[in-house]
């Protein structure tokens, strides 16, 4: 198959060959991917120029986006000393709001650098980083959840605890594969140092800490808030239409992470310069939709700690709710 496509390098229409991209799974709401037509239907013959004013106008909402990032970020920045000062309280939640302002210090730190690789026309590195974050918030929501159902730390010390063993359990195994490898007596069994070093998780076997680290995992995870969904007293009725179209996206997704086929063709299909940077707005948007969510969550938690962090919840409520209108 041939199309013809402009060169921003040569200056010129040039003829490449290139195949149909691969039709891709349902996708509802805010998150659903675009459905890009094959691109061998149609030659496009856009002028250059319309190519540029089209990118000028996704660079334009780059930059309102960035204004309303700055804009929750400064309601972060006065609401997060006042969390400080909840760690010291004993009758806060302290492991909760320690496990919170971790996620949103990560999801953070991703949404940052989608931005980055966006604004760049890197979309491939962008989608990366995207699927990190939609396990991030994921794993935040679930705590989120059982603590509102719980009203207890156990949820945060759980995710503290056996995710922190089942980590360890992981490296020291590769450890052990390593010097199985190169012939040599494998190390010390990874669980026999965990227990030495923390005596507590003596108690539990291997295979209980990794069942106890598995409900942070993601199908785990979508079964609890589907399930939580549904029986809530103020949510009998179908999960949200947003959490449903993270299954097939977060799916999607690993095709970037683990260097699959799909990625390639979905990369491929974005050859257009104002599709590409029509993706790329919509990726960081979501992103920071994700981002600003956490925070937003968050503050419901830390509202009940205390009633003035009330206003910096109805400031980024606010913002989210405009976005980048």
């Amino acid at each position: 198959m041939l199309q013809i496509v402009w060169s921003r390098v040569s200056g010129e229409f040039q003829r490449r060959a290139t195949q149909p991209p691969i039709a891709q799974p349902l996708a509802f709401w805010e998150f659903r991917r675009p459905e890009i037509p094959p691109r061998h239907t149609q030659p496009s013959f856009r002028r250059p120029n319309d190519d540029i004013l089209a990118l000028g106008q996704q660079m334009d909402r780059f930059e309102r986006l960035r204004d309303r990032d700055n804009e929750i970020h400064e309601a972060f920045v006065e609401f997060f000393p006042w969390t400080v000062e909840l760690l010291g309280r004993t009758t806060a939640p302290s492991k909760t709001v320690r496990v919170f302002l971790w996620f949103i210090a990560k999801t953070n730190f991703l949404k940052e650098g989608i931005f980055d690789l966006c604004e760049s026309d890197n979309i491939y590195g962008a989608n990366v980083l995207y699927r990190s974050l939609i396990e991030y918030y994921l794993r935040f929501m679930y705590v989120w959840f059982r603590f509102l159902k719980e009203h207890t730390d156990e949820a945060a010390h759980e995710y503290l605890t056996f995710c922190a063993w089942d980590e360890a359990l992981k490296y020291g195994k590769s450890l052990q594969d390593v010097e199985r490898i190169m012939g040599r007596v494998p190390l010390e069994d990874p669980y026999d140092t965990i227990r030495r070093i923390h005596p507590e998780a003596a108690q539990y076997s291997a295979r209980e800490i990794r069942a106890r680290a598995k409900q942070f995992s993601f199908p785990k995870i979508m079964e609890f808030l589907a399930t939580e969904w549904l029986a809530g007293d103020a949510l009998k009725k179908a999960p949200p239409d947003f959490l449903l179209n993270l299954i097939p996206l977060y799916s999607e997704l690993c095709s970037f992470v683990h260097g699959g086929p799909d990625a390639d063709s979905e990369v491929t299909a974005l050859g257009d310069p104002t599709k590409r940077a029509n993706e790329n707005v919509r990726v960081a948007e979501q992103s920071w939709r994700l981002a600003g969510s956490v925070k937003l969550f968050s503050l419901i938690v830390l509202y009940q700690s205390d009633k003035k962090f009330g206003p910096p919840y109805l400031r980024i409520e606010c913002i989210l709710k405009a976005g980048l209108d």
